[in-house]
């Protein structure tokens, strides 16, 4: 390798080993943000940071040119492609690194030389989750969610009594219960997130459920749920206009929120959830989508099964 590049064996085996330290170290806020690293001559310039990366890469530039210490050279515009990294190092005669979460291509003139994961798991990087959106697509999100999480109670229980309809109630509240398996997924699913935060508390707010962090600024959820609980606590459609009202709050006392979503967990009968569903539209900020009413099902596939015979029936 050395004798193509004309460049001391010291100087690549020391840009191997700075760059596998610093992808080890900084790989789980990188972990959906792949970049291509391109060693370049000694410079006098600052350290790389994944603040340099996350910058860079929202802005669509994603090749780093850095010194065998990791010093940041220049940034240019391009994707983190295989075929980018290829063209770039065979019309230079350059070595670069693509980086994708812990696994890199070390890339040669245009050819790839090696490929490993710096922390010795066995993958395949292009096996990417077939869930991960951008948090833009929220809507897509919380349908991924309840499609796989919440639906028939796949991912966590929620019912105390199925036929009748009654929620659990559980050591923190029943809002808690829908709260923690929406944070995860958010947390492991949003593609273009820099952090997601669990029950935040602003300036003279209430707690915030949670919020998504991005390089475009943050996004807002709050959740509420309707129906009747183990408890005896109960809450109908004036749930959703509370719930419109927070988020309306929060939104105006903070101007860099670029967006809040109100999810609300019906637990009440179909007929309820179908006709009492409404909210009052004057209490939704201009940043606020429209509430997300999410039915929660109690039937089992068979019931649903003799219900529809009956109804084809008459």
């Amino acid at each position: 390798m050395n004798s193509v590049l004309s460049i001391p064996e010291d100087r690549t085996k020391k840009f191997l080993h700075n760059a596998t330290n610093f992808i080890r170290a900084n790989h789980l806020q990188l972990e959906n943000t792949p970049y291509v690293l391109v060693l370049t001559d000694p410079t006098q310039g600052k350290g790389l940071t994944k603040k340099d990366l996350l910058n860079g890469c929202g802005l669509g530039k994603c090749v780093f040119y850095v010194d065998e210490e990791l010093r940041l050279s220049k940034i240019e515009d391009g994707e983190a492609r295989i075929s980018t990294c290829s063209n770039l190092t065979d019309g230079g005669k350059l070595f670069a690194l693509l980086v994708a979460d812990t696994f890199i291509y070390k890339i040669l003139c245009g050819k790839i030389i090696d490929e490993k994961d710096v922390k010795g798991e066995s993958r395949n990087p292009l096996a990417g989750s077939k869930w991960h959106r951008p948090i833009a697509d929220f809507d897509l999100l919380l349908q991924d969610h309840f499609d796989f999480v919440v639906r028939n109670e796949q991912g966590f229980l929620y019912w105390s009594d199925k036929n009748k309809r009654i929620l659990l109630s559980g050591k923190y509240g029943t809002e808690h219960i829908f709260h923690l398996p929406l944070f995860w997924w958010l947390k492991n699913h949003v593609s273009d997130k820099l952090k997601v935060i669990a029950q935040t508390k602003g300036l003279g707010q209430d707690e915030t459920d949670i919020i998504v962090v991005t390089l475009d600024g943050s996004y807002l959820v709050e959740i509420k749920w309707l129906g009747k609980n183990e408890k005896n606590v109960s809450y109908g459609q004036d749930q959703i206009n509370n719930g419109l009202a927070q988020v309306r709050i929060y939104l105006e006392n903070d101007e860099r929120c670029v967006c809040g979503h109100l999810v609300v967990y019906d637990g009440r009968d179909h007929e309820d959830h179908k006709t009492k569903s409404s909210h009052e539209d004057s209490l939704r900020h201009a940043r606020c989508t429209a509430p997300k009413i999410i039915f929660l099902e109690s039937e089992t596939p068979s019931k649903k099964a003799i219900a529809v015979a009956k109804k084809s029936n008459k």
